[in-house]
């Protein structure tokens, strides 16, 4: 059976309103932010058996205190060999890109199927660093702390806390809303 003219017509009418909507929304979303880098999504991954799991996440860091807000992070777990390493770019310019930054080593301090902590302690900027993973519900938390190790060295270091959360990148934020 042949669909008649006039559905036809109303879906072909409907597929057009809703085309304008989203392009609307696309242009309302980025008009202020045409120069923003697009980054992914956020994405968790588990692989391996039992006791030999690696984890996988990345999506960008949000929160007081982060110098670049449109960023891309990669976190990975080793669970037999009890570290994570965590490497990010960021949008340092209009349509300008950092370099990969290194990879930071973190050591595993719990690894449960439910839960991931690992941390790392930085002397030299006078902080301690810990991310905490929660793969069933897609969550990853950095927590940063000041922790005086050597007076001379910690005077000038920022003593404040932070907390970071890995989301969706600035522009799939932006598309959601």
């Amino acid at each position: 059976m042949k669909p008649s003219l006039g559905s036809i017509f109303w879906f072909s009418v409907s597929i057009l309103i809703l085309s304008y909507y989203n392009f609307g929304k696309f242009e309302k979303n980025n008009q202020n932010n045409k120069d923003d880098i697009v980054f992914g999504l956020k994405v968790f991954t588990i692989i391996g058996d039992q006791n030999d799991k690696i984890f996988s996440a990345s999506g960008t860091w949000t929160g007081e205190g982060i110098a670049y807000k449109n960023n891309t992070n990669r976190i990975i777990c080793y669970q037999k060999e009890d570290f994570c390493t965590s490497q990010s770019v960021d949008q340092i310019g209009e349509k300008q890109v950092s370099n990969i930054d290194h990879p930071i080593y973190f050591d595993v301090i719990k690894w449960e199927n439910d839960i991931i902590i690992a941390s790392m302690q930085n002397q030299l900027a006078c902080r301690n660093t810990t991310i905490t993973i929660l793969p069933k519900i897609s969550t990853a938390i950095q927590a940063s702390d000041f922790i005086e190790y050597n007076k001379e060295n910690c005077k000038t270091a920022d003593k404040k806390s932070y907390k970071w959360t890995l989301e969706d990148s600035l522009f799939w934020q932006r598309m959601k809303k």
